[in-house]
């Protein structure tokens, strides 16, 4: 969540996959990734946006409640309604 007034916003993240996809290293393939990756760049447009590559190994913590959470949270494949940009 970005305060109201915000004009930069550092974005910590710990998969090189979407860091590099946020960075244009690497090119998006899928739609609905697609989809998020352009709801940043507008944001950009208002917000100077940091994105900070942080090792697993020293993210640590986040990584295991994130793997706890996700083994206990079933996720059916549904498709989702996209809000505009």
């Amino acid at each position: 969540m970005v305060q109201k007034g915000a004009k930069s916003a550092r974005l910590m993240l710990d998969s090189e996959l979407v860091y590099k996809q946020l960075t244009g290293e690497y090119r998006v393939k899928s739609p609905h990734i697609t989809f998020l990756i352009k709801r940043i760049k507008t944001l950009m447009s208002d917000l100077t946006l940091e994105f900070n590559l942080v090792p697993r190994e020293e993210n640590r913590l986040a990584n295991q409640l994130a793997q706890k959470a996700s083994k206990k949270v079933k996720v059916k494949h549904q498709k989702f309604k996209q809000l505009p940009l």
